[in-house]
């Protein structure tokens, strides 16, 4: 029993209040100091009048520790038990940052576009511009803040102490593994389960496990090829792997091929293409789980296992990384063609792979296709833009997987690809703990959210109403942005006649220093549309930003309702990434006359120039180009909307189960999942 100085007993009620108070005290003063806080008073942003002085931010801040070391000892005292944070730290600036970018949407210009802001301030068009350009960059620094709360900044702690422990568990027979193969069977989590099947086998193979991950035709069945010394792979320039293939040492080339139901195949690697080839096997429809090829390759006789992965298609997948990052290896290789758009649109896929635990290094292919002043420009590009995404130093490297280029190949197989096998094979123990260690935590996050929505509560209906009435709103206006495209032909009509006179007067402005006969304006024509293609996705991109934004805000508040120490997983990762614009077909040259320039000087060629423009076969191909690329974006939009729509009626679902929680049978299964749970807590990876 709790008891004050004169031995009378508090009142439980009283001494759970007690606690209560004590905590929300201890916010509030908080609270108070920060607005005292001489670091917040130097933004010129800030939202108070700064009339506080450092005194008396010292004077407060020395008044709080006195008043948490009063309480604190009032706690030791009576052995008062302080109730337990309700809210994880990262998810409340999850948050702000979510509120923060949803007030930046407000500032974009092309959200006011709509006949319902009739009250929103007119811009002209080259304000239109700036704010819209402001707004980016605004949404670019906030994107990136808001990513670097997903990354496992733990998971880079104690490598050289990991590295000195000893291979004791080497087999897929490992306890810890066999423990979370049993939970994610028995609580149905499939891709998990799938995961740590994976993981058992990649645990128990003895090589150094490459993984080469990118594109569609960023070359890695090429550079395969060039390391193997034989053409085992197919390539094209189409799409080609379409399955994972597992490529390790043999006395003899040969393959095994697994699927679904039918029984495992031995094939000839001449065979190779009919399952792996988009033509002939479009879609997986074969149904293949796994192909493993054996190969007498002097890399792979050293002890080193490659996997082939499916290109990418950054147009179509919501989420690039998608499943190829959730392969188990060693090193991943991420390849990035340098013919390519350099958008960088790999850096989600970078960032995947570390937080699974792997070394990943970075290869800027196809080098022998560009000039050389412009390979080290691309190189530093590269490097910065993947260093802005990601916050993690990963290597870059220039390469060629052209056959009649094989020094510049041989230069990084000889040189940084021979030293980080070598560091992964005094590593490999190191590493796979780590890897079993992220394994874990999914499993566990994974498991902890089960329970929370599975243990009972006392919410009355009027609650439980209240917020799926909120997310059904949010809902029906996600269900509505898909109904209604983001871009129409109107727009298309607009664009043009907008572009028309943008080249026009760039153009007249060059013409106007050389005066020439015929001015040359393809290069400006190829620009201009890319950047209004550009300025378009970015249109896509904002909406899709400001839904997810307020997803996130409405799921905090239902995770505050229900008691929640976290948001429910399943929200689609940001940021969001458009397809990538390419023109139709090759634009032809666009030559203006400078005659009627030449007699009433630039506003006349200004005016011809207009005129040629508009009628140029180069513009009827950029119309084309960009009814095409709208096209591809709304449907990308829907695709991306469609993704959000089902994590968010996933989320509705969980909810409306709050009133099934204390039923017999939801009670059994919540206290499994502890049980579950307090055993892989106790489990640490070795």
């Amino acid at each position: 029993m709790l008891r004050d100085q004169n031995n009378r007993a508090f009142p439980p009620d009283y001494a759970e209040k007690l606690g209560e108070v004590f905590v929300r005290i201890d916010a509030c003063l908080t609270d108070a100091v920060h607005y005292l806080d001489p670091v917040t008073h130097v933004s010129a942003f800030a939202s108070r009048i700064a009339d506080g002085v450092p005194t008396q931010h010292q004077i407060s801040l020395n008044g709080l520790d006195n008043v948490r070391a009063a309480m604190h000892t009032i706690v030791q005292r009576h052995g008062i038990a302080l109730p337990r944070p309700a809210t994880s730290a990262i998810n409340a600036c999850r948050l702000r940052i979510s509120e923060a970018i949803l007030a930046a949407s407000e500032l974009d210009p092309r959200n006011w576009s709509g006949p319902q802001d009739s009250s929103a301030p007119k811009l002209s068009d080259d304000l239109e511009e700036d704010a819209s350009r402001i707004v980016n960059h605004l949404m670019t620094l906030l994107d990136t803040m808001q990513a670097s709360l997903t990354e496992d900044w733990n998971g880079k702690r104690n490598t050289r102490a990991m590295s000195q422990q000893p291979n004791s568990a080497e087999s897929c027979g490992h306890p810890l593994v066999r423990e979370l193969e049993r939970m994610t069977t028995v609580h149905g989590l499939c891709g998990l389960h799938r995961r740590t099947v994976d993981f058992a086998r990649h645990r128990a193979c003895g090589d150094v496990v490459v993984g080469f991950f990118g594109a569609v035709s960023a070359g890695k069945s090429s550079l395969i090829n060039g390391l193997l010394g034989s053409a085992l792979m197919p390539v094209a320039v189409l799409p080609t792997t379409t399955v994972p293939v597992e490529i390790r040492h043999g006395r003899a080339a040969s393959g095994m091929v697994e699927f679904v139901a039918a029984k495992p195949e031995r094939i000839q690697p001449g065979r190779i293409a009919e399952f792996v080839d988009y033509h002939y096997n479009r879609a997986n429809e074969r149904q293949v789980t796994r192909i493993v090829l054996e190969a007498p390759a002097p890399l792979l006789a050293s002890g080193v296992t490659l996997i082939d992965t499916p290109g990418i298609d950054f147009n179509l997948a919501t989420e690039p990384s998608g499943g190829v990052a959730a392969l188990w290896c060693d090193l991943a290789i991420v390849l990035i063609s340098a013919t390519a758009p350099l958008t960088l649109r790999e850096a989600v896929l970078v960032r995947e792979l570390c937080s699974r635990g792997a070394r990943v290094a970075v290869l800027v292919t196809k080098v022998d296709l560009i000039e050389a002043d412009d390979r080290w420009r691309i190189y530093d590009h590269v490097v910065d833009g993947l260093w802005q995404r990601t916050r993690l130093e990963v290597p870059v490297y220039l390469t060629s997987t052209c056959e009649d280029d094989p020094p510049r190949r041989r230069a990084w197989v000889d040189g940084p690809l021979s030293d980080t096998l070598a560091q992964c094979r005094d590593q490999r123990v190191a590493l796979r703990t780590r890897q079993l260690a992220a394994l874990r935590r999914d499993v566990l996050d994974a498991l902890q959210i089960r329970v929370l929505w599975r243990s009972p509560v006392a919410l009355d209906d009027e609650q439980v109403n209240e917020t799926i009435g909120a997310l059904s709103t949010l809902r029906d206006a996600i269900a509505a942005e898909i109904r209604s495209p983001t871009f129409n032909t109107i727009l298309v009509d607009r664009t043009m006649a907008d572009l028309t006179n943008e080249i026009a007067h760039n153009a007249a402005a060059l013409w106007s220093q050389t005066h020439d006969s015929q001015f040359d304006a393809t290069r400006l024509v190829e620009l201009a549309i890319n950047a209004r293609a550009h300025a378009l996705a970015g249109v896509a991109i904002r909406k899709l930003e400001t839904l997810h934004a307020r997803v996130n805000i409405a799921l905090q508040h239902a995770a505050n309702t229900f008691g929640a120490a976290r948001l429910p997983p399943a929200l689609p990762s940001a940021p969001w990434i458009a397809p990538a614009f390419v023109f139709d077909q090759s634009l032809p040259a666009t030559l203006l006359p400078g005659s009627l320039g030449r007699v009433i000087g630039r506003l006349g060629f200004y005016l011809s120039a207009r005129k040629s423009v508009l009628h140029s076969a180069s513009m009827a191909i950029a119309q084309q180009s960009l009814s095409t690329y709208l096209a591809l974006l709304n449907g990308w939009t829907r695709s991306s909307l469609a993704t959000l729509l089902r994590a968010l009626d996933e989320h509705i679902a969980r909810i409306q189960t709050a009133r099934k929680r204390n039923d017999p049978e939801t009670a059994s299964i919540a206290q499994q999942l502890r049980r579950d749970i307090a055993r892989l807590r106790s489990a640490e990876p070795r």
